[in-house]
């Protein structure tokens, strides 16, 4: 009632059945969160018959731990960066980042804190970990860490299935990886669940070549005592960039309220006076939807 105009889709309609009935003339705007593998044929059938596209996609969100940084606060974050919905959010942080000379203590660290969070009922207020939203994720996550494993990465801790009773869904118990390179898919992918893989870094142009390496760009965070001499770097790729803090700390709520983002993270499409434009990078989505209808002057 507080959108005059805008129509919600059914909880029980499909993706692909949403976008086949909604991608038609007289509509304004389309907006849909997704896999960005079969985004592009609706893409592209939406700039044919001119209707404006949002979408919001995965992401492989990077947390970079700078040289001299105090340990057990740069885990402390990465644990309530990277499991917030128990890492099953396109927010949360997916590729952990650590200068060699931290790097053994932060992932002991982060093992130990890891193993004393409960997992169980999403219902009970005690639980922090809850099962996977999907047989999908759950069995991407799988694929990823023995992909990894096959290639030399080395399983510190995790890796192991788990049942929740009361909903009978599985889950993992929160991963950790060592040794993993940027090509593997735990690291290139979107992984969407409790795994942390740790990559060691000596030199900042081999952390860059790392980091860069990844199709998507949605948030990005930087750990420890010159945090905000690189924040400059990521926000060239990155939506969202956060200096010693997380997308999911109480002083940084404004900034959920923007969305898109870098890459293959989202595409916004609408069409103009010079014709359909395509555009990446941060927006705000309540600000574009009421420019495109006449919402604005309601």
């Amino acid at each position: 009632r507080h959108l005059p105009g805008v129509t919600f889709a059914p909880t029980t309609t499909r993706g692909a059945a949403f976008l086949d009935d909604a991608l038609q003339p007289g509509t304004a705007a389309v907006v849909v969160y997704g896999d960005d593998a079969w985004i592009a044929p609706y893409a592209a059938r939406a700039e044919a018959v001119g209707v404006a596209l949002f979408f919001e996609g995965p992401g492989s969100d990077p947390f970079i731990v700078r040289p001299g940084a105090n340990v057990a606060l740069a885990v402390d974050a990465a644990i309530r960066g990277g499991l917030h919905n128990g890492g099953q959010s396109c927010s949360a942080f997916e590729r952990f980042f650590v200068p060699d000379d931290l790097h053994d203590a932060f992932v002991d660290a982060l093992v130990a804190r890891l193993r004393t969070l409960p997992a169980g009922d999403p219902s009970d207020p005690t639980t922090v970990l809850g099962p996977m939203s999907s047989r999908a994720a759950f069995d991407r996550i799988g694929q990823q860490i023995a992909q990894a494993v096959d290639l030399g990465a080395r399983l510190v801790d995790g890796g192991r299935p788990w049942t929740d009773p009361y909903s009978g869904r599985p889950g993992w118990v929160p991963s950790v990886l060592t040794g993993v390179r940027p090509e593997m898919s735990v690291m290139a992918d979107e992984t969407f669940g409790p795994v942390f893989p740790v990559m060691a870094y000596t030199a900042d142009d081999a952390l860059w070549t790392a980091v860069d390496a990844c199709r998507y760009g949605l948030n990005a965070a930087a750990f420890g005592p010159d945090a905000s001499g690189v924040a400059a770097r990521l926000a060239a790729r990155h939506r969202n960039v956060y200096v010693n803090a997380t997308p999911f700390d109480a002083d940084q709520v404004a900034t959920r309220i923007v969305d898109g983002g870098y890459g293959a993270s989202a595409l916004h499409g609408a069409p103009g006076p010079d014709g359909y434009r395509w555009r990446s990078g941060p927006r705000r989505l309540a600000r574009a939807l009421a420019e495109l209808t006449d919402l604005e002057s309601r």
